[in-house]
């Protein structure tokens, strides 16, 4: 079982989608699998014929688990092998065939024999407090406030599942009143994953803030004259997110990272776009936005949105950003402070448009459309000076959108 992202560690196995004796290619789909945000398929890693299938369905499998066993037809196993150790965690693309951010185990060695009948799984079956429900409902349980305890599972082995959950809150969630009338709520998952990994980079990169207010009023035009095939209007985040991936080509030491004392250089221009659904946080992933005009990429933004509001993101939409941005201008904030991505140099926070009395530097007054931009930026990477080159180029890339469009 390969590690779906950098913090799943198990997943439930859904279904098999292979009998042992089938033939399979690498790439071919293996089984189905539900983690606490997605469902996805596993892979093949190898090209073979399924000896045997050592894990169950719905039972909660640990990454690096061997769950299949493939080889020749007619191969005999051997009675007793180890099993492999977990995979590493992946630095960059996953070869072909696998998952962006899931790194295809070594070959191993056949595993063990599964246990006996009656007794029981050995390293599948996940129950807390005599609950046994999967990474999804339990992920659904803490947002809506609901007690796993009082829910009658339906699957095997009462194993609750997501219709079982669904069913209780039609009759209206359940919440935990203590005293004086507060009612307390478990973080999701997401929340907590988010809040440990800021936390981290907050308390270990020297952050550094540099702003910076650009006159919008031509990007705004271009917006009106830019619309997509079915018309609709171009958000303001595509722009922003065009803006930041040129001015990163052209100021490549932001679009690096800090990791264990050394600089990593990232080849591609992968920019993260901050998106609020409920009480989570997500930043799915435009890739080589550099090489994408602003169409391109407001196109792949609505699709993300899309699939994160209805929790279908998977982990190769989350993976690989480079650098990232936030806006909150739709809120009216004017102006705001980030904390910068864990694996990132920096990250760009833009307020709200407003109207006001200007004056440009060749001492012409006028009312613009104005934004204040605030970049957050790892003193560890770059310095003042050239975070300040970098800003200088994103303001001019939303000041001047035509000046390097390909919209």
């Amino acid at each position: 079982m390969p590690k779906m992202s950098q913090t799943t560690e198990e997943v439930l196995l859904l279904r098999w989608k292979v009998r042992v004796g089938d033939s399979v290619k690498r790439g071919d789909p293996l089984c189905e699998v539900e983690t606490d945000k997605t469902t996805m398929e596993v892979e093949s890693f190898e090209t073979g014929t399924v000896l045997e299938l050592l894990a169950r369905e719905e039972e909660t499998v640990v990454a690096g688990t061997v769950i299949a066993v493939l080889g020749r037809p007619g191969e005999k196993l051997a009675p007793s092998a180890p099993v492999s150790e977990p995979p590493s965690p992946p630095r960059a693309h996953a070869p072909s065939g696998a998952p962006f951010g899931v790194t295809p185990a070594a070959p191993a060695a056949p595993a063990a024999p599964a246990a006996p009948a009656g007794a029981g799984p050995r390293r599948f079956r996940r129950r807390e407090g005599g609950i046994l429900a999967t990474p999804l409902v339990r992920n659904i349980a803490a947002k809506r406030g609901v007690d796993l305890s009082k829910v009658r599972g339906s699957g095997a082995r009462g194993l609750i599942t997501k219709r079982d959950v669904e069913e209780l809150l039609a009759h209206g969630p359940s919440e935990a009143p203590v005293t004086g009338g507060e009612t307390l709520s478990r973080l999701t998952p997401q929340q907590v994953v988010v809040g440990r990994n800021l936390a981290k980079w907050w308390s270990t990169a020297p952050h550094y803030y540099l702003k910076a207010t650009a006159a919008v009023d031509r990007m705004l035009s271009a917006r009106v004259s830019l619309r997509q095939a079915d018309g609709g209007a171009v958000s303001i985040n595509a722009f922003l997110v065009r803006a930041a991936a040129r001015a990163l080509a052209s100021h490549r030491r932001v679009n690096t990272s800090y990791r264990d004392g050394e600089l990593v250089e990232h080849p591609g221009v992968n920019v993260g776009l901050a998106v609020a659904v409920g009480d989570d946080l997500y930043v799915p992933v435009v890739r080589d936005a550099d090489r994408k005009g602003v169409l391109e990429i407001d196109r792949e933004i609505s699709w993300l949105v899309a699939k994160a509001r209805s929790g279908k993101l998977e982990p190769s939409d989350l993976a690989g950003g480079t650098f990232t941005v936030t806006n909150l201008g739709m809120y009216g904030i004017d102006e705001f402070t980030p904390i910068i991505a864990p694996g990132q140099a920096g990250i760009l926070a833009a307020g709200r448009i407003r109207k006001a009395l200007d004056v440009d530097d060749e001492g012409r007054m006028a009312v613009r459309s104005l934004c204040v931009l605030t970049g957050a930026f790892d003193h560890r990477v770059l310095n003042g000076a050239q975070a300040a080159q970098f800003m200088a180029a994103l303001r001019a890339g939303l000041e001047e959108p035509g000046r390097d469009s390909d919209a």
